[in-house]
């Protein structure tokens, strides 16, 4: 989306907020609350809203996140926003938010909410892992990597793709554009 150049780059966007953080509160929130506003965008199958968005971003403007309500603050789990499915991709939300973060600059906003019909967020929990750390860095790694996979196996829509973890080298293999080199155009 936008010029080819352009990419969503979470470790970017931590390292970019420190030094927004050292330079001033008011250019780190800003900067913040619109990361958290894109992120739905770039993760979402919504086509149609990552064009509007990168539009949006070329044209310089910011972008908002609405999650806290007066009666529950943050806890997305007790949220009084219903979001009601309307048929043709097109929904209808009845609710409130109390405070949205950039709400009164953004060029956009991401509001969240659950879904009326009860479908949305599920979080699983496992028993603890016995004997971890074994002391063995490698293998305990590759256990919990193995985890990881498995996770992203049974719900692969949720996995947060656009976090680069694996940084090879300049002229490596990229393990996230397939037969690319890192540096490589």
């Amino acid at each position: 989306y936008g010029p080819a150049d352009s990419r969503w780059d979470t470790s970017r966007i931590a390292a970019f907020t420190e030094v927004l953080g050292f330079y001033g509160l008011c250019y780190w929130y800003t900067y913040q609350v619109s990361s958290l506003g894109l992120g739905p965008i770039w993760m979402s199958d919504n086509e149609g809203a990552k064009q509007k968005a990168a539009k949006l971003l070329d044209e310089g403007h910011i972008f908002a996140f609405g999650l806290s309500e007066k009666e529950h603050g943050a806890d997305i789990y007790s949220s009084d926003m219903v979001v009601t499915a309307t048929g043709e991709g097109k929904y209808t939300a009845r609710g409130r938010k109390y405070y949205i973060g950039n709400g009164n600059k953004a060029g956009k906003v991401s509001v969240f909410g659950r879904m009326a019909d009860g479908s949305g967020y599920v979080i699983r929990i496992g028993a603890p892992l016995d004997n971890f750390p074994t002391g063995d860095g490698a293998r305990d790694v590759a256990r919990y990597h193995g985890l990881i996979e498995a996770a992203v196996e049974r719900a692969p829509a949720q996995y947060l793709w656009s976090y680069k973890r694996f940084r090879p080298a300049k002229g490596e293999p990229d393990p996230y554009r397939k037969g690319a080199l890192r540096g490589a155009p």
